[in-house]
């Protein structure tokens, strides 16, 4: 479009935009009063030559045609000129910086690689050198600091030191602009805005031009991959990946996991026709303790431009422990003898469990001892943080006192711990609880008073089939076949359950998995399974009183009841962790990276604990150890920072060990991947976003490389230290002539039309 407006203007668009417009022939009064005379003269002519007989209209198109014509003939006799600032040729510097990061290599600019596309702009024979040269002296650099050549190979993309080294290494010079070819892929941890005002300062523009595809179409990226980092053995792992598919290819994908030399999983996947997101849920089994690292692939395609981003890897830690969960019962019921028959089989869960069987008086079963839970609930806040989970049944608030409901409520949101409340005739409102600390820790509302509200106290169907949410269908609580569509009909097939509160809602915030399948007259289904977050942990409300007839009113073959409640504990312990824990804030990184390291220190009342002496030992994937130095942090208590440079691919194992004095506060674990470098081949389409907002924050302009040729005007018209006011004529524009030709054309056509020719 540029060339067009320069063919037609003779000149390119910013001699318009940055000049100043004016008439060379007003030099003088006697010019000025010759002019105005012609005018006059000229417009008296046409007037009175227009008094023919003819249409009215006729007349005013012929008129305005010869009008228009005269105006252009004045116009150019009045010698228009536009000043314009103009760079001295020669003594000013433009540098131009390369991108040679790996993103460069990507082949979808017209066929060629994105580094192919810019070694051609600068070849010494094209017409962008050829100008650019012409008018300055031009440096080229890398982002990297290395040679320029077609190939690219820096495995990341640091725009803000690559601009700085260019910057420095130019200082003393008349720099005038910088020409950054890049497709914006800035990944290193160095903050761009920071370096901005420099080159504001130093009145240095940096004009981008933006090289690739914004959206690879020909692609197909697992963007994400969320897993657990630690299961309990026996626990399905579900993997939620994230899949972006691109356009030009087949739909249908296929998705591997694989552990070693072992395909643990193979699904086909169909992608939409459009481009855009897809989210894939897996789910398998780790067959045995330790930690298991799963890679995650995605066949590539026979025509896929970036078959490198089709592949990321997570790491799973399987625990042979056993959690324990604590059970309250405030009466003998089926609910409790067939909950607890249905986990009995998990070696990794130990339900600890308490029945009163009258008033102080309680039947106990899985404790480690005979004074345990003597008086049917821990005495002190230590002796229930030793457990992970605790479900209290049929069993009011006023069997506890209030500090024993203040324990609960740190147990969940200190401990990380999970509470599940069942239904029962002294459970949730009727129990009392709405005025008690665990109100807050429910995903319900729990009323002080019954509510009379029809929706709220409908009772006279108090049993619903249990019917799955959309939630429902992808949470591990409810997964009772790996099959989506055999999970729906197993949950069809279950008996009806009795609701002796009705709950219509949840609190904002809350995931409902389970509805009763039979509305209310106002067309709300109950809730019979809802959980949220609260503080570390999860609080979770079941409001059937009877799953049991899931188990005695089905075939004996049936184990839905069985693989409910199991995958019910052992979710609501996941949350809970031990009082010394060690992350990084991702499960993988590349070699190059700094993986930031944070140790968190608490006691056996899971309270911070800020003067901790804390060390951590890294062992490296080739066997060898080194300690990390971590110092507490200044924003929370009871944390310790610190950062790892990983070297080499493979599996870091780091070790944490907390002590105060001569205290031993506890140990703890963690593994973490280290992969060859592809961050330049993820989200790969040229950010314009980010090379727009650089242009625009330091002065320049942002093109597409097909528009780069546009940018030498732009440099050379612009004022500043070596540039000079130079006046470039406009009479002789051919626009001018073309529309001269046209107007007097059109009249001779209108005329000889109406045969006055």
């Amino acid at each position: 479009m540029d060339r067009v407006f320069e063919w037609l203007f003779k000149y390119p668009p910013v001699v318009f935009e940055r000049g100043e417009f004016s008439f060379a022939a007003f030099s003088s009064a006697s010019a000025r009063a010759a002019l105005v005379a012609a005018t006059l003269s000229g417009a008296y002519l046409i007037v009175r030559r227009a008094r023919q007989l003819l249409p009215r209209r006729m007349k005013i198109v012929l008129l305005g045609l010869r009008l228009s014509a005269l105006a252009l003939l004045i116009f150019c006799v009045l010698q228009p000129v536009v000043i314009v600032p103009s760079i001295i040729p020669h003594t000013a510097t433009v540098a131009i910086v390369v991108d040679d990061s790996l993103s460069m290599t990507i082949p979808d600019v017209n066929g060629r690689s994105r580094a192919e596309a810019v070694h051609a702009l600068l070849a010494s024979e094209g017409t962008f050198w050829r100008a650019l040269t012409a008018k300055f002296a031009v440096r080229v650099f890398t982002l990297s600091g290395g040679e320029l050549t077609d190939r690219a190979t820096v495995p990341r993309t640091d725009l803000a030191t690559g601009l700085e080294r260019v910057l420095a290494s130019l200082h003393g010079e008349s720099l005038a602009a910088i020409i950054l070819l890049s497709d914006g892929a800035h990944n290193a941890r160095r903050d761009l805005s920071a370096l901005l005002p420099t080159f504001a300062a130093r009145r240095v523009p940096i004009y981008a031009v933006g090289v690739g595809q914004r959206q690879v179409e020909r692609d197909v990226e697992l963007v994400r991959v969320n897993v657990p980092r630690r299961v309990l053995k026996g626990s399905s792992v579900k993997a939620d990946l994230l899949l972006r598919c691109g356009r030009g290819l087949e739909r249908r994908v296929t998705v591997r996991v694989i552990e070693g030399e072992r395909t643990l999983q193979v699904k086909p996947i169909e992608c939409a026709r459009e481009m855009g997101s897809l989210a894939v849920a897996l789910e398998f089994t780790p067959p045995e303790a330790g930690v298991h690292r799963y890679v995650f692939v995605i066949d590539p395609q026979p025509r896929e431009l970036i078959p490198e981003n089709n592949r990321l890897e997570a790491i799973v830690e399987v625990r042979d422990e056993v959690a324990r969960v604590l059970y309250i019962e405030g009466e003998p019921r089926w609910e409790y003898g067939k909950l607890r028959a249905a986990v009995a089989d998990d070696e990794q869960l130990n339900l600890v469990s308490v029945v009163r069987t009258a008033r102080g008086k309680f039947y106990r079963q899985g404790v480690e001892s005979g004074e345990e839970l003597v008086q049917g609930f821990p005495e002190r806040p230590e002796e229930l943080f030793r457990f992970k989970g605790l479900i209290l049944g049929s069993v009011e608030a006023g069997f506890f006192t209030r500090e024993q409901l203040e324990w609960m409520e740190a147990f969940v949101a200190r401990r990380g711990g999970g509470l599940l409340m069942l239904g029962g005739r002294r459970s949730f409102s009727a129990g009392g609880y709405a005025l008690t600390p665990l109100a807050e820790v429910l995903p319900v509302e729990v009323r002080h008073e019954r509510s009379e509200d029809p929706r709220e106290s409908e009772q006279e169907v108090a049993a619903y089939a249990p019917m799955l949410t959309a939630d429902g269908r992808e949470h591990p609580i409810t997964r009772l076949k790996a099959d989506p569509a055999a999970n729906e009909r197993a949950w069809r097939a279950l008996p009806r359950v009795t609701v002796p509160e009705v709950f219509t809602r949840a609190k904002p915030g809350a995931i409902v998995l389970l509805e009763g399948a039979k509305a209310l007259r106002t067309g709300v289904r109950p809730v019979l399974l809802a959980l949220h977050r609260y503080g570390r942990g999860i609080g979770l409300a079941f409001t059937p009183s009877d799953s049991w007839r899931w188990q005695m009113e089905m075939g004996s073959s049936d184990l839905s009841h069985e693989t409910f409640w199991k995958q019910m504990l052992r979710y609501m312990v996941s949350f809970a962790e031990d009082p010394v824990t060690v992350r990084t804030d991702a499960d993988a990184y590349e070699v190059g990276d700094e993986a930031p390291l944070r140790v968190e220190v608490r006691d056996e009342l899971f309270r911070s604990v800020p003067n901790a002496a804390v060390e951590v030992e890294v062992t490296t994937p080739h066997g060898a150890t080194e300690r990390v130095r971590v110092e507490p942090s200044l924003e929370s208590g009871g944390e310790y920072i610190g950062a790892l440079l990983v070297r080499e691919p493979g599996v870091y194992r780091l070790r944490a060990r907390a002590q105060r004095a001569d205290r031993e506060l506890g140990e703890a674990e963690a593994q973490l991947i280290v992969r060859e470098p592809d961050r330049e081949y993820r989200g790969a389409g040229q950010n314009v976003e980010l090379l727009k907002w650089l242009a625009r924050e330091t002065g320049g302009e942002y093109h597409p490389i097909s528009e780069a040729e546009a940018l030498v005007p732009e440099l050379e018209y612009s004022a500043g230290a070596h540039s000079i006011r130079v006046t470039k004529e406009l009479w002789d524009m051919p626009i001018i002539f073309l529309l001269l030709v046209g107007f007097l054309s059109l009249e001779w056509a209108l005329r000889r039309r109406l045969g006055e020719i």
